[in-house]
Formats: C-alpha cells, structure tokens, sequence
C-alpha cells in the first residue's frame, strides 16, 4: 500500500523513509531553522515519492493552519486510498489533519522517546476509561509505527525493520567519547545551572580517565556553546548523528547522554560500542517535564542500558 507521510522533523523523516516507496507523497514541513532544515534537505535528497515542501517557522500558528487547509489537505483527500501516517500524535495540526479526515484510520510514525511516552499514556487512558469509553477511544486511537519494543493492551503496533549492523565496517577509537547532547535547558527541562553542573560532574570522569571527548549538539541546542568543558570540543556538522557516524570510518569506543534516543538508534546500528545515559538528579528537573524523563530513563534501564545516576 502506497502512504502519506506527514513530516515535521529529521528524525521522522529517517524513519519514514525505512518504509517508502516510490508512489508515496511526503508533505513536509520545514520550521526555518537552519540545522534543522539542512538535516531534512539532505534526507529528502535520498527519499522516494513524490515531495511538497513548504517552510512554516515555529510560531506560525495562522500561516500554519491556512497552509494546511488550502494545500496539504486536498492533496490527501485526492489520495484518500493511501495510508496517513503522521509523524507526531503530540502536533496539533498533524492530529487536526489526521482526524478530519481519517478519523478511524491513520498512523503514527516513530519520533523516538516522543513515541514511548505517548503509547503509555494512551494505553493508560484507555484502561483506565468506562467500558463505553473504552470502546470510543480504541475506535479513535491511531496505529502506531515503532521499532521500539513496547507492551501495550489496547493499541495497535506495526513494527519497523530494524537499522543495518554497520559495526563489522568500522574502526572503533579506544578510549574516544562521543556526548549526544539535548535542547534541555532550550526546553526549559532543567535550568543553565543544572545542566552546567551535570556535565561538569560527567567531564571530571571523562577527564580523571584520560579519554578524547567530543559533543554532538542536538540540532535545536544553542545553550552547550558557552559551557566551557563544551564549547571547545562540538562537532559541527549539518547531520543528524546517525548519519553523521554513517559516513564517518571511525567510531568512539563510548556514546554518552542523558535520555537521547539517539542512545537507542546507534546501538542497534553499532551494538560493539559502549552506551551510558546519565540520569539528572530528578528534583533538578522541572516539575511539567519531570515523569516524562523520568518515563524515558525507565525506558532505557529495561532495555539495557547502563544508566548512572547523577
């Protein structure tokens, strides 16, 4: 079956692309940031189908939403036999689009912790509903598409291929560390004084072990180019990280982060590297974000990842 993807960040098109096909459509939203749409642009370089790229800056709400009746939906409703598949549940326009119309009948692409954290609460709302309510809501529920193994009773998954073993072909760097940073202090999840602190207590490890530290900056972080155990040692690159160490020949010996599921991503790709998620002391962690991350260090320690705590 041919799709519709609706598609609003680097790493829903990466995985939108695991399962496309030369008849599908991609509407694609840029958000005018720089990084972000060069990671997309060069994404789009190598996806199929045919491609409706439109720039909308976050904050755009009006032009957003003109945007999206006048063009992205007749589009869909003269492809109405494809399937929809949207890249965040969380997006309003995205959700708006989705149940008006395929109310009963669409999909939810993977967007990486996002995806987890949005299953649960799902699932748990259903549970939790009155028999009658339960069966409306399972009506209305979408069917999501993950490579994540999740349990859940109520929802539907279809699982994505899993990623290629690239390790066999690369050199890994002993002693070499790759940090895989987070727009935490961006998105208000903790404070400048947290973050400062948490990665200086990170850094007087890395340093007491003599290893080469490097940082991959999230492609919305600003914030880490004035840390000092930082700023001196950013990979600046155009690329989202997995792609990055896809051309790259050499791998660190250890990939390090707080919650990124870039963590989960290369280590299916590169399972001969270390991987350790350090965990922000959870009353440093603002109250509106704090079961989130927390559900999303919870999420790596049942699926094997060393997590130390701070």
């Amino acid at each position: 079956m041919s799709n519709i993807f609706i598609i609003e960040s680097p790493f829903q098109l990466s995985n939108s692309m695991k399962i496309q096909s030369d008849n599908d459509y991609l509407i694609v939203r840029m958000n005018g940031d720089t990084r972000n749409d060069q990671q997309m642009d060069a994404l789009l370089k190598k996806s199929k189908g045919k491609i409706y790229k439109k720039t909308i800056k976050s904050g755009s709400k009006k032009e957003l939403f003109i945007y999206m009746i006048m063009f992205f939906v007749p589009i869909i409703i003269l492809n109405y036999r494809k399937r929809l598949i949207i890249g965040n549940y969380d997006s309003l326009w995205m959700k708006t689009v989705a149940y008006l119309l395929k109310p009963f009948d669409f999909y939810v692409l993977d967007d990486g912790l996002v995806t987890i954290r949005m299953i649960k609460k799902l699932d748990n709302r259903i549970s939790n509903a009155l028999f009658i309510n339960k069966l409306i809501f399972k009506c209305f529920c979408p069917t999501f598409i993950t490579k994540y193994n999740i349990k859940t009773e109520n929802l539907k998954i279809i699982k994505l291929p899993k990623e290629e073993n690239n390790s066999i072909i690369k050199k890994i760097k002993k002693d070499s560390v790759c940090f895989i940073g987070s727009p935490l202090v961006e998105k208000n999840v903790i404070s400048k004084e947290s973050f400062i602190k948490s990665i200086n207590e990170i850094g007087t490890g890395i340093k007491a072990s003599n290893r080469y530290f490097k940082y991959y900056p999230h492609r919305a972080e600003v914030f880490c180019e004035d840390v000092d155990f930082i700023k001196s040692k950013i990979i600046s690159s155009d690329l989202s990280i997995e792609s990055y160490y896809d051309y790259s020949e050499e791998l660190p010996e250890y990939f390090l982060s707080f919650y990124s599921s870039a963590l989960i991503n290369l280590k299916e790709k590169y399972p001969d590297c270390k991987f350790i998620s350090y965990m922000i002391n959870p009353s440093e962690i603002n109250e509106e974000h704090r079961d989130v991350v927390l559900d999303a260090y919870f999420f790596l320690e049942q699926s094997n990842f060393k997590v130390v705590k701070l």
